[in-house]
């Protein structure tokens, strides 16, 4: 039985569907060939679309066409929605040629887009100081998030490895979304234990997306990696607490309850 929190939860997905995956390209198509925003093939391919997503994420599928289109869509979809509708704003108030707004329109969706990907694939050093009364000697912490292994091959990883490599510090921590598909081969992992200091992670919501996902955590201890599941870590006087991000749990309690 679909209870009403379940009905809510998917009715916005399958609204998110529209606005991300259908809607901004309605809206070139309206600017370029003037035709109408709202036809009975957006609904078509709004059901379309909504289905694969649910098949995507339900059934845990590594096929790569499918996960393409579902993250890069979310990805050019979630761009494309905010300059169509600035571009709706200029059109309203401005009275720009349709077609005129539309190419341009479309040049920033992928000049964006391109932009968005290369910067992506750049991985950065940021330095940060943090200064505490608390702590009365110097801790040096290496803190990286959302690699999203599986999206990304083992070589990205390597990549950021090097970048650390001469660095010194105390902890390497990892924070949520590092591992993104169930096609990816945790024994990719073994080049962590080249760093000999702990490391310490917490997970996202992608961890849970993958296919046993319970199992392949539980591994991590394997690869030199302290999994902080709703657990904390003491270092002299820090203490470093881990909230995991396990939605499919919260769900699961909350169904139980209702």
């Amino acid at each position: 039985m679909i209870t009403l929190r379940q009905t809510f939860f998917y009715s916005i997905i399958f609204l998110g569907t529209y606005l991300v995956y259908v809607y901004p390209f309605e809206v070139l198509n309206y600017f370029i060939f003037e035709e109408s925003i709202f036809k009975f093939s957006s609904l078509f391919f709004t059901v379309f679309f909504y289905f694969l997503i649910i098949l995507y994420f339900k059934s845990h599928n590594t096929f790569f066409l499918l996960k393409l289109f579902v993250h890069a869509g979310m990805g050019i979809g979630f761009i494309s929605f905010w300059i169509v509708n600035l571009g709706l704003l200029i059109h309203n108030f401005y009275h720009t040629s349709p077609p005129s707004l539309g190419t341009i329109c479309f040049l920033s969706i992928f000049t964006i887009t391109i932009y968005s990907l290369i910067n992506g694939k750049m991985i950065n050093l940021k330095s940060i100081k943090i200064i505490s009364s608390k702590v009365d000697e110097q801790i040096r912490l290496v803190f990286i998030s959302d690699t999203h292994l599986g999206s990304n091959p083992k070589k990205h990883l390597e990549k950021i490895l090097l970048k650390i490599k001469n660095l010194e510090f105390n902890f390497l921590l990892i924070g949520g979304d590092f591992i993104d598909s169930s096609s990816f081969n945790l024994d990719d992992l073994n080049i962590l234990k080249n760093i000999k200091k702990p490391i310490l992670f917490v997970s996202g919501n992608h961890e849970y997306y993958i296919k046993d996902y319970e199992k392949k955590l539980k591994k991590l201890n394997n690869y030199n990696i302290s999994f902080l599941d709703n657990e904390s870590f003491k270092f002299k006087k820090i203490n470093f607490i881990g909230i995991s991000d396990n939605l499919k749990l919260e769900n699961k309690k909350n169904m139980l309850t209702n």
